[in-house]
């Protein structure tokens, strides 16, 4: 699975947000203030909890956000070889943690089984 595949189905899955790709030919005229740039790391995958413009670009040896060719309201999610595509669960993990879930493999199980209640709660109701 894809970087690209591992956000489609995040999005699916809950249904609530989009993400949309800014291509590296669009991110100087971007109107997002606010974005992740996910980069390679050999020394493991890890994003910040909720918006953190520019945050961790220290630990991956550069000294701005921008040096990833970005803004600065941008934030960065590093994966190491092993997140992507072999484990999209792992993109995904990391992607609620920058939308601001503490524990977010949890969460998202959580609104899975909340949004199932809430799909039998409904379909029971209408009987």
């Amino acid at each position: 699975m894809s970087l690209k595949s591992s956000l489609s189905s995040l999005e699916n899955d809950l249904g609530c947000f989009s993400i949309p790709e800014v291509s590296d030919s669009e991110i100087a005229a971007t109107a997002f203030v606010n974005g992740i740039v996910f980069v390679g790391h050999n020394n493991g995958c890890y994003s910040a909890l909720g918006l953190a413009p520019g945050s961790h670009f220290q630990t991956l040896g550069v000294s701005t956000i921008e040096s990833f060719g970005v803004p600065s309201g941008w934030q960065v999610i590093a994966l190491a070889p092993g997140c992507t595509p072999d484990n999209p669960s792992t993109v995904q993990h990391e992607m609620l943690h920058a939308l601001g879930m503490l524990s977010g493999l949890l969460a998202f199980k959580t609104l899975l089984k909340a949004r199932f209640i809430l799909s039998l709660q409904t379909e029971n109701s209408s009987k």
